[in-house]
């Protein structure tokens, strides 16, 4: 039996925009030739989500340590191991989009919790998960937050640790994520709370659509 990885370096023909689908999976990859799965790279600012619906979603990582065009791949799972992958995708990049990755996947269940991940030839990014949206004449309650005011050079995001916590289902930034100001010469907050750490402050609420 081939592993993922033998699967990804030898799935090279798959066309760079095309979301496979469990059964396109079982029928076989397309012909097109696209840039070539980037070898190595790290995905060192993480990964989001964005823009849910009942039936798709946005997805985004950048690729870093790598250069010219090149692709990665992005799977989408019910579990958190991806034996039940859902969508794999071929996504293009290269210097000139600073080797962005971002990706829209369509064809989802709405309101279910699905995990993704980027990936090279040899490397794993970090895994993520998000939630569909509901479907536009759902009355069931719809938790969100919302976080803003927070100082990068104060180092410690606590309010952060408190929305992963929680089951959310949408989550959104008021903004000053990055400050203008230049006398700050490093992290001075400490886990667990300061005045400026503070000042991030995590709101739940439930809402009734």
């Amino acid at each position: 039996m081939q592993t993922r990885r033998q699967f990804v370096v030898r799935a090279g023909t798959v066309a760079a925009s095309a979301i496979l689908s469990p059964s396109a999976l079982a029928a076989g990859l397309g012909s097109a030739r696209p840039a070539a799965l980037a070898r190595g790279g790290r995905f060192s600012e993480g990964v989001m989500s964005g823009e849910p619906t009942p039936s798709a979603i946005t997805l985004w990582s950048r690729l870093h340590d790598v250069d010219g065009s090149v692709t990665a791949e992005l799977e989408v799972a019910r579990d958190r191991e991806f034996r039940r992958v859902v969508a794999r995708k071929r996504v293009a990049t290269s210097g000139s989009k600073g080797h962005a990755l971002k990706a829209r996947v369509t064809g989802l269940n709405a309101h279910e919790q699905y995990y993704y991940r980027f990936s090279t030839r040899t490397t794993d990014g970090p895994v993520g998960r998000f939630r569909t949206a509901l479907p536009a004449d759902s009355r069931q309650p719809v938790h969100f937050a919302f976080w803003s005011c927070q100082d990068f050079t104060h180092g410690f995001y606590n309010a952060h640790d408190l929305l992963a916590a929680e089951d959310l289902d949408f989550v959104v930034c008021l903004g000053d994520y990055i400050y203008a100001e230049t006398e700050e010469t490093g992290a001075t907050a400490t886990s667990g709370g300061s005045s400026r750490a503070g000042a991030c402050r995590r709101r739940a609420r439930t809402a009734t659509r």
